[in-house]
């Protein structure tokens, strides 16, 4: 084989691949690229987060930036609606969020429907979950995952 046909072999091969054909690059440019990719500025993050048997529900949207000073830790905020779906009577619907491993108390509570917002500084990992809330109780019932 000639050396123009092997060029366009592996052409016509990355275009069916779905690839670009852009040559190869220095390993540091690369790594280079994905740094940055990675540390980006501002990045957010929408959920529609249930109760257990679908009492209620939250629409969740998580915004962060990367911490100035802090490689790896993230500022940020949580926010959004919380809805009171099919949930009893006697209990409320309410979001719990919790940032790396520190489960804080729960917000947003509700009968009907609510906004809430939380923020956040200093944090490698932000977690939320909907959940059931009964004032006077400790704790909360009928969780979702935690996303």
């Amino acid at each position: 084989m000639t050396r123009k046909h092997l060029v366009s072999t592996a052409a016509s091969a990355a275009l069916a691949a779905g690839l670009a054909l852009t040559g190869a690059a220095p390993a540091r440019a690369t790594t280079a690229h994905v740094a940055r990719s990675v540390a980006t500025p501002d990045s957010r993050a929408s959920y529609r987060l249930w109760t257990q048997r679908g009492y209620g529900y939250a629409d969740v949207t998580k915004t962060w930036s990367a911490q100035k000073g802090y490689p790896g830790f993230y500022h940020g905020t949580v926010s959004g609606w919380v809805y009171h779906y099919h949930a009893p009577a006697n209990r409320k619907v309410a979001v719990q969020v919790s940032a790396d491993g520190r489960v804080f108390p729960p917000e947003g509570a509700t009968s009907s429907y609510r906004y809430f917002s939380v923020k956040y500084a200093y944090t490698k990992r932000v977690l939320v979950r909907a959940c059931l809330y009964r004032s006077g109780a400790k704790g909360v019932s009928f969780c979702g995952p935690w996303k």
